[in-house]
């Protein structure tokens, strides 16, 4: 068995030219992207559907980052990451269930460089523009396209709440910044497409949410879905 075989459960040459990386599944999400058998490595988990392949990751920078980098010898050309983000601030345009494309993301994953407040200095990572055109042209959802940080602390995020509200920040993740840059690494086109779950300093990502944004949250991770079938066999 091969080391990426051992790390993903399928072998490089199994995978499709549309890969859409996501840290966890959510409730009924193989079935949604139609996907066949799930074939479990360590520490990823893989699923084929007739035009992508889907990839567990697990939460966090250092996995997502990792994942894009063994992605170098495959036959996958374009990766999309897909999963939930918080919202710095709600707005008339931003809410819970909102869908949300980045543009770019600062990169603010060290959990040390937060601590000590060191974050004057910090960089963004890119979307590709090509790619990011052609996500929004076929959509049938509204997908509001910002700026978001990746963060390395839930809980040091509040601190810098006006920070990210100066330097135009609307979105918070964990893995993005890493994301982009590692595709950059390896010269594939990479999006992200991420469904709104909370708001800083109103909710917290951990909380059971309320019917009502529950609800909205499923609708908008089914359209989602829809819109990266559509992209991938818009891809071929």
């Amino acid at each position: 068995m091969s080391n990426f075989e051992t790390l993903f459960g399928l072998k490089e040459n199994q995978l499709k030219s549309t890969c859409v990386l996501t840290p966890f599944f959510t409730k009924g999400m193989l079935d949604s992207f139609k996907t066949n058998e799930l074939f479990k490595g360590n520490p990823y988990s893989c699923a084929n559907s007739d035009n992508l392949t889907l990839i567990k990751t697990h939460v966090g920078a250092p996995f997502v980052g990792d994942a894009v980098l063994n992605l170098k010898n495959t036959y996958c050309s374009n990766i999309i990451l897909f999963g939930s983000c918080g919202l710095v601030a709600e707005t008339e345009i931003l809410k819970i269930g909102s869908i949300v494309s980045p543009t770019r993301a600062l990169e603010l994953e060290s959990f040390s460089q937060l601590l000590n407040c060191k974050i004057d200095n910090c960089s963004f990572s890119q979307a590709d523009t090509e790619l990011l055109e052609k996500l929004i042209n076929i959509s049938s959802a509204n997908i509001e396209t910002i700026q978001c940080a990746s963060i390395g602390s839930i809980s040091l995020e509040n601190e810098y709440k006006e920070f990210f509200l100066e330097n135009n920040i609307s979105a918070l993740d964990m893995e993005c910044s890493a994301f982009f840059n590692a595709a950059k690494h390896i010269n594939r086109k990479a999006i992200a497409l991420f469904y709104a779950t909370d708001i800083l300093g109103t909710n917290d990502p951990f909380d059971k949410p309320s019917e009502e944004h529950k609800t909205a949250i499923d609708t908008s991770i089914d359209l989602a879905i829809k819109t990266i079938q559509v992209l991938a066999n818009n891809l071929g």
